[in-house]
């Protein structure tokens, strides 16, 4: 990197997802011994039930550093171009409702709710791998930041033609989300922050990219649109 001038998040992003993604072996083998234990731990109904849930942090806390290292690994293949996709038309309810399921765990312990509201019968042409990843992870995003008893609702429609599009809401309660945390997910997810490194937002946005998405955030929403499927 070139030290005499600033460096953009891009640059800073590309290197520590290169450090992460090829460290990232013997980071695992020791946070799989951790998750494993962990794992034991917590479902151990001898043990203390405030040992119980202290496993149950360290598991959270282990998946967090998992779901970290394959962001980084994914967004390597990016910088790399080796990050594979498979478009298709699939039912949107699918991919968002698998989403939901694996951002439920730290929802919960955060007391947020998660709402669905996805009719089965939309269709987008996306990666439905890579769709629920990213909608995981925004929703992972907006939990930590909303207070205990909120809601997120997630929420599709079509566009209004001709545009061929299919947005999904990632909706918060108005003023539910302090306004500089709403500010950075909307310089997170916008391009040319120079300054702002968000590694995980970064692969979210640049993935949802490669399916052919666009995401922002509008008022206390993340906005997702994506191409309807054809008929």
């Amino acid at each position: 990197m070139d030290s005499g001038r600033p460096v953009t998040a891009e640059e800073r992003a590309a290197f520590l997802a290169a450090v992460l993604g090829r460290m990232g072996h013997d980071l695992r083998t020791p946070l799989n011994a951790i998750l494993g234990f962990a794992q034991v731990l917590e479902a151990d109904r001898s043990l203390p039930s405030g040992a119980r849930e202290t496993a149950g942090e360290i598991l959270l806390a282990s998946q967090e550093l998992t779901n970290l290292l394959d962001r980084a690994a994914d967004l390597l293949a990016l910088e790399e171009g080796r990050f594979p996709v498979d478009l298709g038309q699939a039912p949107l309810l699918l991919a968002v409702d698998e989403a939901v399921r694996r951002a439920r765990p730290r929802a919960t312990a955060h007391q947020i709710a998660l709402e669905v509201d996805v009719p089965a019968s939309l269709e987008v042409r996306t990666d439905p791998r890579r769709l629920l990843d990213a909608v995981a992870g925004l929703v992972d995003k907006l939990v930590v930041r909303l207070p205990p008893g909120a809601t997120v609702r997630l929420v599709a429609a079509p566009t209004p033609s001709p545009s061929g599009k299919v947005r999904l809401w990632l909706r918060t309660p108005e003023g539910g989300m302090r306004p500089s945390a709403r500010g950075y997910l909307a310089a997170a997810l916008a391009e040319g922050q120079g300054e702002l490194l968000d590694v995980e937002l970064l692969q979210i946005r640049r993935a949802l990219r490669r399916v052919g998405a666009e995401v922002a955030v509008e008022g206390a929403a993340i906005v997702i649109d994506l191409p309807a499927a054809e008929r």
